[in-house]
């Protein structure tokens, strides 16, 4: 029994009891519903590539029989079968529940978890609307019960709650941001992974994944800052480093009366430092970002602000060390040898900048300034986790921190030679020629030394040799002997990002060794393919096909598309996907939040008008919905001028979702869920497809449009105080009411006809110009 309550083993539900006054529930479908919820309890641990997770069932459900208590031989049989079943008990966890109506009207449900064979929980109550979400929450609370006593708690993100009480409304919270996630409702999972984090501030695994996630939208600067969080509230040294002094085993550290493994911490420290010496070897994302083309003001523009203030702070040391790698590195100088060709001084204020850069210089040198960052968290990186310190869980293998070694100076040099105008070569790949402490660095100095010497040219020149480039990449995968004899899917993806960086990213004729290299990526892609389960290669399909920014060159190759169709499958192949990829979704994402939103305010007041002509409304009621729609457009026009604000979007979906709850029926779906479209999907992309290429020039246009439809929408947003204070009704009458209420559904239909694209001349066009929507009421 200890054994299947440690599993866990399966978990038994009976019938729920009817306790209604009424007694007229379908109890069964209910615990049918009760059943299919626990059932779908998962626990994903994070993976180092965003949108990666391994799911782990939660447990077993079965059915048990209830005995019938009219049949008195029936319940003796039932008894006696079980009494000469005790001895083969199949589970260890039964759940019994109850169905009531509370006080103020709203369903009950009642459970406990019976631990067999003596113990009990507490009883949970919870509340709802409707059946179904009172039963969601009792699910969310038995699993959060049972999760401590299981082997379950030592996953992630739950090692710290080992022996501990589980909060019912933190376990929801993260199974609701995982479930998001998995459906792309990025905004919602976002909402949902903070909500977690109210409860559980600590817990880098919940950090890790809202790193992750800022990834996947675009949000690099933030994902940078949430990346250096984990980092910061990691135990010190010494309390991850505790062994037993002969054993050389982890120690248990007793501390108030609970046995804690501190070295759970190990793997999400490891894995933030991954993404973040992997991120700001994105220099250009981050520049991007960092001083972006397009105007950004709202919300949006102070976060910006604060981030940019806190990576400053925390980068702040490096600066001098940046400036002695220009220095070492040399070949800036003029002919005088005293002023230097394409100056820049490398200080502070130029290479962090509050407002936007003066030029092409100064950005391509802060794309450099980030890559040398990411350089130096690369050599700490494989430091730290040098031979023979082992890894923890081996989640990031160690050919893989090698390889981050080889990675980041390509980039390096590619952003070099672009700012000086001609091909340059590194002289060394470190980003110190000296290290200051040789005593304790001299491992890790011998190892750089024979990355640069060894195997290959002491520096590197761009273009990179795909001979060279090999060498350097086997040397770092193979260097260990746990890399040949047990290899890592990640060391062969690796290598494929290593040779994708290596090819020239400029548009036109690619050089004559770029087949060479991306022939070599899609060979190391298929191997790290055979070494995934097809669950986990599911997972990541998206972030390999459209978002690693290391592999947007090799996307546009015929192989790798050759090789996406052929392990990817869909019912239309993809062409190669367009360099913007992360811009398109978000205005397309844009647009249907805006144009979903309209639809179902304008079914709301349609059911208002059918259901207000048929009889009086009290004047209050009618009063409630006006002050509705004052914040329903309030709130839309907030959306409007801050939609790059990811926590606005977030609430603005939130209250869509309850818009019209009370005043409405199942007529007028409550539910309001706008999935991030995947750019396949955006009908744009559907008539720029020119051959196998996608044709800048109609991407381009096309999205000038939404941008110039969505700011004329801010414009006419300004003037929307008076919309529901003109034409107002005369008169309580219900007909007066009812036209009224009409002339408000066609302002939201308006709208959203305005954000529906149909085509026209070859061309997606509104079906309605969007100044139609600050017409007066009456003119609807």
């Amino acid at each position: 029994m200890a054994l299947k309550i440690r599993a866990p083993g399966p978990i038994a539900v009976p019938p729920l009891r009817d306790e209604t006054a009424s007694r007229d529930l379908p109890a069964d479908r209910l615990t049918t519903y009760l059943r299919q919820k626990l059932n779908e309890v998962n626990i994903r641990a994070p993976e180092p590539i965003p949108g990666g997770a391994q799911q782990i069932d939660f447990a077993e459900v079965l059915h048990s029989p209830a005995a019938d208590t009219t049949n008195v031989g029936a319940s003796l049989a039932i008894n006696v079968g079980k009494l000469l079943a005790a001895g083969n008990i199949s589970y260890a966890y039964q759940v019994d529940g109850a169905l009531f109506n509370s006080e103020d009207g709203k369903c009950g449900v009642t459970v406990q978890v019976m631990v067999l064979p003596k113990w009990a929980s507490q009883p949970f109550t919870s509340t709802d609307e409707t059946w179904e979400l009172a039963i969601d929450k009792a699910a969310y609370e038995v699993c959060a019960f049972i999760l401590p006593l299981t082997k379950l708690v030592d996953k992630p993100p739950w090692q710290a709650w080992r022996r501990l009480a589980v909060p019912g409304r933190l376990f929801k919270d993260v199974q609701q941001a995982q479930q998001f996630k998995a459906d792309r409702r990025f905004d919602e999972a976002l909402g949902s992974y903070y909500k977690a984090l109210e409860l559980d501030p600590r817990n880098p695994y919940l950090r890790l994944e809202v790193g992750l996630l800022q990834e996947q939208l675009g949000l690099y600067l933030d994902a940078l800052v949430t990346y250096e969080d984990v980092i910061n509230l990691a135990p010190s040294n010494r309390d991850l480093k505790v062994y037993h002094p002969i054993a050389r085993m982890p120690v248990y550290l007793r501390r108030r009366d609970v046995f804690i493994r501190r070295g759970w911490w190990r793997v999400p420290l490891l894995m933030a430092r991954y993404r973040q010496a992997i991120l700001l070897g994105m220099g250009e994302r981050l520049s991007a970002e960092w001083s972006p083309s397009y105007e950004v003001s709202g919300l949006r523009a102070e976060q910006c602000e604060t981030l940019r203030r806190r990576i400053k702070e925390t980068y702040e040391g490096h600066f001098r060390g940046f400036q002695q790698y220009l220095h070492d590195q040399g070949g800036e100088l003029g002919k005088d040898k005293t002023t230097p060709s394409h100056h820049v001084d490398p200080i502070p204020d130029v290479l962090l900048p509050n407002g936007p850069l003066a030029g092409r210089p100064e950005r391509l040198l802060q794309q450099e300034f980030f890559q040398f960052l990411g350089q130096v968290k690369a050599q700490q990186l494989c430091r730290a986790y040098f031979f023979p310190r082992i890894i923890p869980e081996r989640k990031v293998p160690r050919a893989a921190l090698r390889l981050l070694l080889v990675c980041n100076p390509v980039r390096r040099c590619y952003t070099r030679s672009l700012r000086l105008e001609h091909s340059h070569a590194l002289k060394y790949l470190a980003a110190y020629r000296v290290i200051k402490r040789p005593a304790i660095a001299n491992a890790i100095w011998q190892e750089l030394r024979r990355f640069e010497f060894a195997h290959g040219r002491a520096g590197m020149q761009w273009p990179v040799e795909a001979r060279d480039v090999s060498k350097r990449v086997l040397f770092g995968r193979h260097g260990m002997r746990l890399s040949r004899l047990f290899p890592h899917w990640q060391d062969f993806y690796d290598e494929a990002c290593i040779y994708a960086v290596c090819m020239t990213p400029d548009k036109g004729e690619p050089p004559e060794q770029d087949a060479a290299l991306a022939d070599r990526a899609v060979k190391s892609l298929e191997k790290s393919l055979r070494l995934q389960d097809s669950g986990f290669a599911s997972t990541i399909c998206s972030w390999v096909r459209e978002y690693d920014p290391d592999l947007v060159v090799l996307q546009r190759r015929q192989e790798f598309a050759d090789w996406a169709n052929r392990h990817f499958p869909e019912t239309r192949p993809n062409p190669f996907p367009p360099d913007n990829v992360q811009k398109i979704e978000l205005l397309h994402y844009e647009q249907l939040l805006i144009e979903r939103s309209a639809s179902k305010a304008a079914a709301v007041w349609d059911y208002r008008s059918t259901h207000t002509s048929n009889g009086s409304l009290p004047p209050k009621k009618f009063e409630e919905w006006l002050e509705d729609e004052k914040e329903a457009w309030d709130l839309a026009a907030k959306l409007v001028e801050n939609r790059r604000h990811w926590r606005t979007r977030y609430e603005f979906i939130n209250v869509m979702r309850d818009f019209g709850r009370e005043s409405s029926s199942n007529e007028v779906p409550n539910e309001f869920t706008v999935r991030y479209p995947s750019f396949s999907d955006d009908p744009l992309i559907c008539i720029s497809v020119d051959g196998n290429r996608y044709s800048s020039t109609k991407i381009a246009n096309g999205l000038k449009m939404r941008e110039r439809r969505i700011n004329d929408l801010a414009n006419i947003l300004k003037n929307r105080r008076d919309w529901c204070a003109d034409g107002l009704p005369s008169s309580e009458c219900p007909k007066d009411i009812s036209k009224f209420c009409t002339q408000l559904a066609r302002r939201w239909e308006t709208l959203a006809k305005a954000f529906r694209e149909q085509m026209d001349d070859g061309e997606f066009k509104p079906i309605v110009p969007v100044g139609a929507v600050g017409r007066r009421p009456d003119a609807f």
